[in-house]
């Protein structure tokens, strides 16, 4: 099992089932009280298996949201609908949601992060 966790979520204690609300409380935490470090913050609860993001479900009810964009929708007004939350530590991937690695980008800055990285 924990080989298992391993390969799709990057680590072998992730949850399999946060308590109701918890990984919302994380997030909002991350918004209200910033990390203080430089150092990436990996997200505690589960992550997509594919893209290994870390993911939240929105309030609303309506889905799934990268929990990378909705910190920078709290934090900074999102540019345009065409932006995406971008990490400069390049290890979105690896499920990091420090508030101090994000800003907005354009789909080219994305894939120009992704090459260069």
């Amino acid at each position: 099992m924990h080989y298992k966790r391993v390969r799709s979520h990057g680590d072998p204690d992730t949850k399999l089932r946060a308590a109701t609300g918890e990984a919302l409380a994380f997030a909002q935490k991350l918004v209200s009280d910033p990390p203080d470090t430089d150092k990436c913050v990996i997200w505690p609860f589960m992550r997509k298996s594919v893209s290994g993001h870390a993911g939240i479900n929105r309030v609303d009810g309506s889905g799934v949201i990268y929990v990378s964009r909705f910190l920078l929708e709290k934090l900074s007004p999102q540019p345009t609908a065409k932006h995406l939350a971008l990490h400069s530590c390049h290890k979105g991937h690896e499920g990091c949601v420090n508030p101090r690695h994000l800003y907005w980008g354009t789909q080219a800055d994305n894939t120009h992060d992704m090459v260069v990285a």
